[in-house]
């Protein structure tokens, strides 16, 4: 699409691997932080290893947030203004550097989570500036702030503890969020691409 400099297609595919990483990631997210408690209790000592639930939680938003962001730096790079992806290196290093200097003092282990995640933030928002500012495309649309609710939503109603059996509450809380999401992705048709591929999955069981 580059080498025909047809730019509404390459916004087009910015948008829906976009939409797609911010939906599979959030769920994927979700279904680990959902569950880590009971991932803990299931393990030799688990409690040794609680304070790592908030590692997970800020790497894992950090995380989330680069990938919902979609194809910014591919783009970039295959751009007439590849060379900015130089200095922004460097401002990646550089917010390394400061944020885990500033938190892991105050936070320990947890702080130098939340230096990566803001690392994560402001990597890929200037990602994203610098596409938008240079080539007048950017990833989001109103379905991804569809789908951030939906998840959220589903989100915080399989985070109450169904039951006291550990197997028992991690199958019920994802199969809760997992039901949730699904249907509400698919009946508000957020994504044409998981339509389809749902739609695809069903004739192929069908079949």
């Amino acid at each position: 699409e580059w080498a025909k400099k047809n730019m509404v297609e390459i916004q087009n595919l910015y948008r829906k691997t976009s939409l797609v990483q911010l939906i599979l990631g959030g769920v994927l997210f979700a279904l680990i932080f959902l569950n880590i408690d009971g991932f803990y209790a299931l393990i030799p000592n688990g409690e040794l290893f609680q304070g790592g639930k908030w590692v997970v939680f800020f790497i894992g938003l950090g995380k989330w947030f680069a990938i919902a962001t979609g194809a910014n730096i591919e783009i970039l790079q295959l751009s007439p203004y590849y060379r900015h992806s130089l200095w922004i290196r460097f401002v990646l290093l550089s917010s390394a550097v400061v944020t885990n200097f500033i938190f892991i003092p105050i936070f320990g282990i947890i702080g130098a989570a939340i230096a990566t995640s803001i690392t994560y933030f402001l990597n890929n928002s200037i990602l994203s500036f610098l596409v938008w500012k240079k080539l007048g495309i950017h990833p989001f649309t109103s379905k991804s702030i569809q789908a951030f609710l939906v998840i959220s939503f589903a989100f915080f109603v399989a985070f109450i503890p169904f039951f006291e059996n550990v197997y028992l509450n991690i199958f019920v809380k994802s199969s809760v969020f997992l039901m949730i999401t699904s249907g509400l992705v698919y009946a508000f048709k957020i994504s044409e691409d998981l339509q389809r591929l749902v739609r695809s999955s069903i004739n192929r069981f069908k079949g």
